[in-house]
């Protein structure tokens, strides 16, 4: 198996819920950049609404999942850290 097809592997694996929470990510990212705030305010936003909906997770079925909190904050990380090497 090729160097591509075991990324591609890899990328399946990942579960369509962390696709949702990266998007979730990027749209509260795009909302308070428009608001005026700073990186580190959008940043620390996006943070903070990941770790809610998992706790509002926890507290409905029992599951706090911290890679759902990365796929949140990972696309706005990223994109503030490409940005600012730039």
């Amino acid at each position: 198996m090729g160097k591509q097809s075991k990324m591609v592997n890899k990328f399946k694996n990942i579960g369509k819920d962390k696709y949702k929470h990266a998007v979730a990510g990027i749209i509260f990212a795009l909302i308070f950049t428009e608001m005026g705030m700073s990186p580190t305010n959008v940043f620390l936003l996006v943070l903070v609404v990941g770790v809610s909906k998992e706790v509002y997770d926890y507290l409905d079925y029992g599951k706090f999942d911290k890679w759902d909190v990365l796929a949140t904050i990972a696309p706005v990380l990223l994109y503030y850290l490409l940005t600012s090497i730039i």
